[in-house]
């Protein structure tokens, strides 16, 4: 497939994502009027999004796959570090709200939803996009003499994500619990 094809393609899938881009430039230009979770989610958003723009851009230019490589790597570890100090500061956020609503006396908001599902996609997606990147990184490397070790690689990768995936869900299920 040619790279100008996949360029099409993924500018086409970029600027689709616009239902999501633009809540979040939104909630960025808002600054302090969000928490500091949400920035942080919206900063995670807007940067995968712009990775897959980046990526078009240089699937335009460049002749090889180790370029197109490194962009997708270098986007997808940025946007899951955002990811991941997003959700870190929704923990502290919500721990800190459950510290005030007892000093309160009170109960606290009723009905804490159980987010052990979105959890658990969220690392299981993410898995699955790192697991291709490392496995498209050592392709790129390899060349097609290393396709069992990318798919060796690729499958541990995921093995890992998917025992993250399930040890946050039951987390996130016992927290809800909590509240």
């Amino acid at each position: 497939m040619s790279h100008m094809v996949l360029a099409l393609g993924a500018a086409v899938i970029s600027g689709s994502g616009c239902v999501w881009f633009v809540p979040a430039v939104v909630d960025l230009r808002a600054g302090d009027d969000r928490l500091p979770s949400r920035r942080f989610a919206a900063w995670a958003c807007v940067t995968g999004w712009a990775t897959g723009a980046a990526l078009a851009l240089v699937l335009l230019v460049a002749r090889s796959w180790q370029p197109v490589c490194a962009v997708a790597a270098a986007g997808a570890a940025l946007t899951a570090t955002l990811a991941v100090r997003a959700r870190t500061c929704r923990r502290r956020e919500e721990e800190e709200s459950i510290r005030r609503w007892k000093a309160l006396r009170c109960t606290g908001p009723v009905g804490a939803p159980d987010r052990s599902r979105a959890v658990f996609l969220a690392w299981a997606l993410s898995g699955l996009l790192v697991a291709g990147t490392a496995s498209a990184a050592v392709i790129a490397t390899a060349g097609h003499s290393g396709t069992m070790t990318a798919a060796l690689a690729g499958a541990l990768v995921c093995a890992l994500f998917l025992l993250l995936a399930c040890m946050r869900a039951v987390a996130a299920r016992g927290r809800a619990g909590r509240l």
